[in-house]
């Protein structure tokens, strides 16, 4: 193995120029721009430049979306392909297509909208199935489950374990509150549902009566009618969830082939968030920036080239010593050895300017 030589790179360039050389830069890929925090707290250059304004927060949140969008797309319009299959090659205009990026933000954004519509509609489903297993137990009873009490009656709905006998709670309560009723809607392994009456004057006895057995009050909030009807009601709206459900997944999946564009669009704000990244390292005054970095000895003419292209001025040197801690390393191995390059990073890469 060997550890590539490497130049230190300090650049002033005009604003109006920035975006189109970061650009240049990306595309030669040999340029590693650094941290510049130090000189900020320099009197000298605080009084002159101010760090640099960035865009990547909301390049963030669109790659959120784009990759979200994918995940829906994985889900209800999948695509076969191979394990093995080849990357697809794509052309650097194609790859920074506004219109088309705009395009796929577009269609991330309407995925994303039936994705929700999706999920509100799950929720919607669980809320109605959950009403309905809860009325079940009261389907026998023709009476409103709102039905409430009266001045000289007291109506209760609620639950007994199942494993009390009811004949006895009714002869305790005949002994107890003779004015009083207990209606059977329905025993399951758990409890006995039950619909209580009894007169106003007996309410006090009958409660002792019930408490002493379990019995515990049931409240059906937000329902009207009868549990019948109210469960006939909520079997037709959950059949036009379900009709939702399908319409919302259909459409879904004749997004299937917007998959290559939000796969572009994917990479191409992974590639612009870098840049801000960069970006957020430069100074800038109102009309230039200033960047410092590092560049590999083997790119160096390369980048001379595409930097004289710019109204810019640049100093490339090599690194002293003392800035060897802090100098970035790359290899530079064999077919053979640069497949060892990946077991080398996970535990540390050799200092620079050290023997590799």
């Amino acid at each position: 193995m060997a550890i590539v030589n490497m130049k230190r790179l300090r650049l002033f360039g005009l604003i109006r120029d920035r975006d189109r050389l970061f650009e240049a830069l990306q595309q030669l890929g040999c340029v590693e721009v650094t941290e510049q925090t130090d000189r900020l707290s320099d009197p000298d250059w605080a009084g002159l430049v101010h760090p640099n304004s960035s865009t990547r927060s909301e390049k963030e949140r669109l790659l959120e979306e784009t990759e979200a969008a994918l995940k829906v797309l994985d889900e209800y319009a999948p695509v076969k392909s191979s394990l093995f299959a080849p990357k697809p090659e794509v052309k650097m205009e194609d790859l920074f297509d506004q219109d088309a990026a705009a395009d796929a933000a577009l269609k991330a954004h309407e995925i994303n909208a039936y994705a929700a519509d999706l999920r509100q509609n799950a929720s919607d489903q669980h809320k109605v199935k959950t009403t309905c297993q809860t009325l079940l137990p009261w389907v026998s009873l023709d009476i409103p489950l709102t039905t409430q009490s009266t001045a000289s009656m007291y109506v209760a709905f609620g639950m007994i374990p199942a494993t009390v006998d009811l004949e006895n709670v009714r002869k305790d309560l005949q002994l107890n509150a003779d004015a009083s009723e207990l209606f059977l809607a329905s025993t399951d392994a758990e409890m006995h549902y039950l619909l209580f009456c009894c007169h106003r004057s007996q309410e006090e006895a009958a409660l002792d009566v019930l408490k002493s057995y379990g019995f515990s009050n049931t409240t059906f909030k937000g329902i009207t009618g009868t549990a019948e009807e109210t469960v006939k009601y909520l079997t037709k709206q959950l059949a036009t969830l379900e009709q939702q459900e399908a319409s919302i997944t259909e459409a879904l999946s004749a997004y299937k082939d917007a998959r290559p564009a939000l796969q572009l669009t994917a990479d191409r704000l992974s590639q612009e968030i870098q840049k801000e990244l960069c970006k957020e390292r430069l100074l800038d005054t109102d009309t230039t920036f200033f960047m410092t970095g590092w560049v590999s000895e083997p790119e160096e003419a390369e980048l001379v080239k595409t930097l004289d292209s710019f109204d810019c001025a640049y100093e490339l040197e090599a690194p002293t010593e003392e800035e060897y801690p802090s100098v970035p390393v790359k290899l530079k191995n064999g077919k053979i050895a640069t497949s060892l390059n990946t077991v080398t990073e996970m535990y540390s890469l050799p200092q620079y300017g050290s023997i590799d």
